[in-house]
């Protein structure tokens, strides 16, 4: 260090970054593995975070000859991948997950972290450079692993109350330990990257005003947080939405291999003012001609006849918030099942007829099961209709556990069930109804899906299903849409033992405050 090159008043920041296995693109249940949203807050989140954050205070000319910047990963042992360095002077490093080790030994990295401050201190010290009180950046998802973290926050303590060291703590994702991170950080409350709120201007000045002395140190507290927070939860779409849903179809191994056209779809609406919301799902019968044809009919004509008026079904889905809420069918469907399920599935045989006449083949060639929920809004209640013909499940989340909401009904032979244009089909038609409160929804599969995701000896949900529908808590539409589509293509589709197709739908009414 030349002081004379550079007599800059300086502040050190150490940067303390979790790159535990849990930082991954994708994590394990079990023996069942499950690949994050994209964009998600993983490893790949945090590389793209230090780069923009890095790459903005070197872009500042003031900044860059003040800040020197020092790296600690840890997993179950802390390790320094940067040691103290001008901003000016550092290449941007790319971090991995520690996939052999793995823990979380947060108070070893905190430990390791204060030693290198300390050092750097007497370093400024020694050449007479005037320096800032230094900053901790401790950044972790999860859990400590070790008790590690209780001795040195005696030291933490001690280090902030006599002014010598300000701790910003950043929890990426719900199961960050909010409580060690506190803990960690007694005099600058945890800031959670999936709540949007706390990277407003209006929050990051208050608290650098509580935290710092100087202008100048709140200036630059300002410049270097804000480009890191900002950065770290790129394009964090924290949707304050009060619905959300999510589907994807996708082909199974069997039907590609032989050239078959994917014979699951999967149907997806939410209405501007999220007052009518629709998922639904249909599985096409293997041994008929043109199922998928007939998948893609019932998925995409159900909503539509429930939110339609008579036989009069929707069909300018733009404008379907402009109706009269209380003049549709769902208030007389709502209070009457046996009207609900004849006229609902009256209208599905017409438009199967329909279609079926005009490719000359019978109707039964265009045979599907059929799974759906409809919501709708009034007066602030949330009611659902939810429909199920057939195999495929239908997930019920409440009060914080999901559980089988409808099983699937098979026929006379285990590999059998019933379709849409079965003679018995409204024997078989399972209507559901109901009212649907904050941090509630559903989730429907296929068969393709339930080898996965439903043990059939105990008709139980398995625990990836709550691990999806808490996605919706911090993902958007987009995001989570994407991750089903990578699961049911990289995870499910793999692990169909006949290779069946793969589809799912999701929808949670949010907490929206």
């Amino acid at each position: 260090m030349n002081i004379d090159t550079n007599p800059t008043t300086r502040l050190a920041v150490c940067l303390v970054l979790d790159c535990s296995p849990s930082m991954g693109t994708s994590f394990w249940i079990g023996n069942q593995q499950i690949i994050k949203p994209p964009d998600s807050l993983s490893i790949d989140t945090l590389n793209d975070g230090i780069k923009h954050f890095l790459t903005a205070l070197k872009n500042d000319e003031m900044i860059r000859h003040a800040i020197d910047i020092s790296i600690i990963t840890f997993s179950g042992e802390p390790k320094t991948v940067l040691d103290f360095q001008t901003v000016e002077n550092v290449d941007i490093p790319i971090l991995e997950t520690d996939k052999e080790r793995g823990g979380t030994s947060i108070g070893s990295a905190v430990a390791l972290s204060l030693n290198q401050i300390e050092a750097k201190t007497k370093e400024y010290q020694e050449t007479g450079l005037n320096y800032h009180c230094p900053w901790l950046v401790l950044v972790t998802d999860g859990h400590p692993t070790d008790h590690s973290h209780i001795d040195v926050a005696k030291l933490v303590h001690n280090q902030v109350l006599y002014q010598k060291l300000i701790v910003f703590s950043i929890g990426m994702g719900e199961d960050a330990d909010t409580e060690v991170l506190k803990l960690l950080s007694p005099k600058s409350p945890p800031l959670q990257l999936e709540e949007i709120d706390f990277f407003s201007a209006k929050y990051l000045n208050s608290l650098f005003e509580q935290t710092l002395e100087s202008e100048e140190e709140i200036s630059l507290a300002r410049e270097g947080l804000k480009a890191w927070t900002e950065y770290l939860r790129i394009n964090q779409e924290i949707m304050r939405a009060k619905i959300k849903v999510a589907g994807h179809a996708v082909v199974g191994k069997a039907h590609e291999g032989k050239k078959l056209p994917r014979q699951d779809d999967v149907f997806t609406f939410r209405s501007k003012k999220q007052k009518r919301v629709i998922i639904a799902l249909a599985d096409g019968a293997g041994s008929c001609s043109h199922s998928e044809l007939g998948a893609e009919i019932v998925t995409s004509k159900v909503g539509s006849i429930i939110l339609g008026k008579g036989d009069q079904d929707v069909e300018n889905w733009d404008k379907l918030d402009e109706g009269n809420v209380k003049d549709d069918n769902f208030e007389r469907f709502f209070n009457d099942r046996v009207l609900a399920c004849t006229h609902i599935h009256k209208r599905l045989t017409f438009y199967l007829t329909e279609k079926a006449k005009s490719l000359g083949i019978g109707v039964k060639e265009l045979a599907s099961t059929l799974l759906f929920v409809v919501l709708k809004e009034t007066k602030g209640t949330i009611q659902y209709l939810a429909g199920h013909i057939g195999d495929g499940v239908i997930v019920q989340f409440k009060d914080n556990q999901a559980s089988v909401f409808s099983s699937p009904e098979r026929g006379e032979f285990s590999n059998t069930t019933f379709f849409v244009t079965s003679k018995d089909a409204l024997t078989h038609f399972r209507l559901y109804r109901g009212v649907l409160n904050p941090d509630e929804g559903f989730m429907l599969f296929s068969d393709g899906v339930a080898d996965t995701l439903y043990h059939k000896q105990t008709q139980t949900a398995a625990p990836a299903c709550a691990k999806m529908f808490e996605w919706l808590n911090t993902y958007s539409q987009r995001q989570v849409a994407k991750a089903t589509r990578d699961n049911l293509q990289q995870v499910f589709r793999e692990e169909s033992p006949v290779g069946d197709d793969c589809s799912l739908a999701i929808l949670k009414v949010m907490n929206v405050k």
